[in-house]
C-alpha cells in the first residue's frame, strides 16, 4: 500500500499495474513480492479515486470469505 501511495503522490496517478513498480534501474518492488503467501498473484485494481490489493486467501479462489484485501473496498 505505501509504495502505491508514494507512486501516486509522485506521478499524480496510480500505476496501471503492479508490474510497473518492478521496472527501471531502481524498482520499488521485487517481482517475487507480487505474490501472496499462497504463491498466487495479488489482485490489483486502481481508479482515479483509490486502489485495492487483494489476495484470494488460502482457498486460492477470488470472491470467497477468506479473501484478504487492502484499499478502497475496505474503507
Amino acid at each position: 500500500g505505501p509504495i502505491i501511495e508514494w507512486y501516486s503522490e509522485r506521478k499524480g496517478d496510480y500505476p496501471d499495474s503492479l508490474e510497473e513498480l518492478t521496472e527501471g534501474k531502481r524498482p520499488k518492488l521485487k517481482r517475487g513480492s507480487l505474490k501472496d503467501p499462497w504463491q498466487q498473484e495479488v489482485n490489483y485494481n486502481a481508479d482515479g479515486d483509490g486502489f485495492s490489493l487483494c489476495s484470494n486467501g488460502p482457498d486460492k479462489r477470488q470472491g470467497t470469505d477468506d479473501d484478504i484485501c487492502y484499499g478502497e473496498e475496505n474503507e
